[in-house]
């Protein structure tokens, strides 16, 4: 069905075609694809999943040929459009900073990916959570002796505080600025002993202190998965103590399309976090994804089309099928976007086709 907001902008071109001859396409395109002000989509009013994740790469912001390329200039509005036809009310850009790309430092002659999502955000009442500093040496903490543990932790502390200090700087007046997604993936290999675990909540507790003082308003969203190293009960204690005093939400990913779990397995773990924490405090990731080929590892990126590649429409649907009562149908979220928007968001719209009817249907 043709959205109401394209009709309207539509008419209104008609109305004042005298005036189109002065407009360039690219002008005349904006104008049909942006939604008009105050006028809210309903047509996936009862979406499945609310939010989206998205990690950036230097590369996806300059013109390469990437086969999975994200967000483009030339795809912003279009990306913008789609998910907000399919219910994706949140954006969670994984990470603005790593040791080898500054995006809220953008360098001279690329793309200002924070100032470009935030645009797609406000044409399209999307919130943004911003991801803060990634390390990817964070997943190999459980080799480090305790005294080196504490010594990384508080120099990654610095890290994401500086990085968070500059990110209010620019951008804490944004209305669509909704909260900060901390990097860091807690996973049940290197916490399971309890003086690790003291560490961990130690960590998380300073950082929550760090960005409730530069941003007491905003949200602050955590991640983390499994893998069978710890029992689910043990797992999900782990969860209890730390959310018991360090205020913030907590995504489990369901580790099925990294090849690290099978949906009966990941059921385990989801029925312990049922039973020991408050539904308040934690929802679920779905992976729109699977693994090609070998075993999933720490190292691995999203990025590599070779070793990961989209699910399709009957996977992502029997996993929504599986989930969704554990979470008592309450949205989750998609990881990731790059695998929505292939193929022209050919597995996006399959879904809405699905799951996205409006009223009038």
């Amino acid at each position: 069905m043709t959205p109401q907001p394209f009709v309207a902008n539509l008419k209104s071109c008609f109305k004042h075609f005298h005036v189109l001859t002065r407009l360039n396409l690219l002008a005349l395109l904006v104008v049909l694809l942006v939604p008009a002000p105050g006028i809210a989509d309903t047509s996936c009013a009862n979406a499945v999943f609310d939010s989206v994740f998205y990690q950036p790469y230097r590369d996806e912001m300059t013109d390469g040929k990437d086969k999975q390329a994200g967000l483009k200039k030339q795809r912003f509005t279009n990306i913008g459009e789609q998910l907000r036809l399919s219910g994706i009310k949140n954006f969670y850009l994984q990470w603005t900073q790593t040791p080898q790309v500054d995006f809220v430092r953008s360098a001279p002659g690329e793309q200002n990916l924070i100032d470009a999502v935030l645009k797609v955000a406000k044409d399209n009442q999307i919130t943004v959570y911003f991801g803060l500093y990634h390390d990817p040496a964070f997943f190999h903490l459980g080799g480090k002796d305790l005294l080196q543990v504490k010594a990384y932790l508080r120099q990654l502390r610095q890290k994401t505080k500086a990085l968070a200090q500059e990110i209010v700087r620019r951008y804490g007046s944004k209305p669509y600025f909704k909260g900060f997604y901390i990097t860091e993936e807690i996973d049940d290999l290197n916490w399971r002993y309890p003086i690790r675990q003291h560490i961990l909540k130690q960590f998380l507790q300073d950082v929550r202190k760090d960005l409730r003082q530069l941003a007491p308003q905003k949200e602050v969203v955590i991640s983390a998965f499994f893998a069978g190293n710890m029992a689910p009960r043990d797992y999900a204690s782990l969860w209890q103590n730390i959310l018991a005093s360090v205020t913030i939400r907590v995504l489990f990913q369901d580790g099925i399309g990294a090849g690290l779990n099978t949906s009966d397995e990941s059921r385990i773990y989801i029925e312990a976090f049922k039973q020991q924490l408050d539904l308040a405090q934690w929802s679920l990731i779905v992976e729109a994804f699977n693994l090609l080929s070998g075993k999933f590892n720490l190292e691995d990126t999203q990025h590599d089309s070779n070793k990961f590649a989209r699910a399709d429409i009957n996977t992502l649907q029997r996993r929504i099928k599986y989930f969704r009562p554990l979470v008592k149908n309450r949205p989750m979220t998609l990881f990731s976007l790059r695998y929505l928007i292939e193929d022209d968001f050919f597995l996006l719209r399959q879904y809405r086709q699905y799951y996205c009817k409006s009223k009038s249907d």
